[in-house]
């Protein structure tokens, strides 16, 4: 009998090796979204506080903003330095196109934050530009984010990522609803307008932590749902009545600037020590995820070693993939019958580790298919904002607005919005041609 060929042997180690080495990249990438969180959590505070600044001429919380401004850099640092490390200088790391050009994009925009900052220290901006310009920012810096959510080829730390991911952006909501009424209350200017906006941000907050309880565990939900009744939440939804029961006329007290700042923060800050809960939970799990892998692929080496050392008088031929009805390889209407178990031990260990990594890799597709969907709702937000943005002349901001108030006002999904919005632009080209 010929030896047998070691091609099978060496493509299935390498299968193994493979995983391990995703699941060593998804770990690093993991460390760089838990930085990304702690920055963003930083900027929001900064983001508040100068509006603050800026709806009263430089007279409240000056100081506290530029203490603010200094953790804010120092997060900014420690975020360079990370990404410096995981996706330039690691060896073992190869991000995608994508994510190296989100992150090339928010570099450039960190770069022109310390400009912005002279601007509202000279008050040469308005609380408008200076709240999309952040607001950008952090979107930028979620797009981080998204991209390793998507990329992830693990089902379990894709669930823990979506959930991270979802949570931060409806932290960042709360974010921008504290920073736009933090405004109107200190210029007492509370208007339709500006009541339209804080009802939009409401409900995109909504929708993002329903999409988060979707994808978090029991224990995850629980801390939320304790969150929602803090008594520091329920005066906060108190002022919410408040600016609702405003009318153009009504002349709002600057003083309550502070107070709803002061309030909005105690919440968001709640949310933020989940928010570190989800990312400690996210590295840990990225971590067992990696050992597991390096466990099994020293399993692995250790059974093709036992099965290659066994002497050539022992050897049979292993059961054949192609013979077995459960086998991934064959048609569902294969008519043969065959009984892999009756095959000499040496043939088996080959074929059990082969048919064992099929069905490994079957389970983390289906799986994986589960959590494609609230990506590809993200997906088609971002299609139909940028349509949104051509075909109208709007900046992101109010394409976004527009898309969540058509969605609020015919109680549709976001998603279906943008499915109607693209085929209709679709259609509209079709035409054109």
């Amino acid at each position: 009998m010929s030896p047998r060929p070691r091609a099978t042997e060496q493509f299935l180690l390498a299968a193994k090796q493979s995983e391990t080495t995703s699941l060593a990249e998804l770990a690093d990438t993991c460390e760089v979204v838990t930085g990304v969180s702690e920055l963003i959590h930083q900027l929001q505070r900064e983001r508040g506080l100068s509006n603050v600044y800026l709806g009263s001429q430089g007279q409240r919380l000056s100081a506290q903003r530029e203490a603010q401004i200094e953790r804010s850099r120092e997060q900014e640092t420690q975020l360079r330095r990370l990404l410096q490390q995981r996706y330039l200088e690691s060896r073992r790391h190869s991000p995608s196109t994508r994510v190296l050009t989100r992150t090339a994009l928010v570099m450039q925009a960190l770069d022109e934050v310390d400009t912005l900052r002279q601007r509202i220290d000279q008050q040469q901006i308005d609380a408008r530009l200076s709240t999309q310009a952040f607001s950008r920012l952090m979107a930028g810096l979620l797009s981080i984010v998204f991209e390793a959510a998507d990329g992830a080829g693990d089902p379990s730390t894709t669930r823990a990522l979506l959930a991270l991911f979802n949570f931060m952006q409806g932290k960042e909501y709360a974010g921008q609803e504290r920073a736009w009424a933090a405004f109107g209350f200190t210029t007492s200017e509370v208007n339709d307008d500006s009541r339209e906006r804080l009802a939009g941000l409401r409900f995109a907050q909504q929708r993002c932590f329903d999409q988060f309880h979707s994808f978090a565990t029991a224990e995850q939900q629980w801390q939320w749902q304790s969150i929602e009744n803090a008594e520091v939440v329920a005066h906060f939804n108190k002022l919410r009545e408040v600016i609702d029961a405003l009318s153009d006329d009504d002349c709002v007290p600057a003083d309550l600037g502070e107070v709803w700042y002061d309030l909005a923060t105690q919440r968001i800050d709640l949310m933020h020590e989940l928010e570190r809960d989800l990312a400690n939970h996210l590295l840990t799990l990225s971590q067992a995820q990696l050992s597991r892998a390096k466990q099994q692929l020293r399993d692995h080496e250790y059974q093709l070693l036992s099965v290659l050392s066994d002497s050539q008088d022992n050897y049979a031929e292993p059961p054949s993939l192609l013979l077995d009805l459960d086998a991934p390889l064959v048609p569902a209407g294969l008519a043969v019958q065959h009984d892999p178990s009756s095959e000499p031990a040496i043939g088996r260990t080959l074929y059990d580790l082969l048919k064992a990594q099929a069905e490994h890799l079957r389970q983390v597709s289906d799986e994986l298919c589960e959590t494609r969907e609230a990506l590809n709702e993200r997906k088609l937000l971002e299609r139909a904002k940028a349509l949104l943005m051509k075909n109208l002349k709007l900046s992101e901001d109010d394409a976004y607005h527009r898309i969540q108030k058509r969605a609020m006002d015919s109680h549709m999904r976001v998603a279906e919005v943008c499915e109607l919005l693209i085929e209709a632009a679709e259609n509209a080209a079709g035409t054109a041609q």
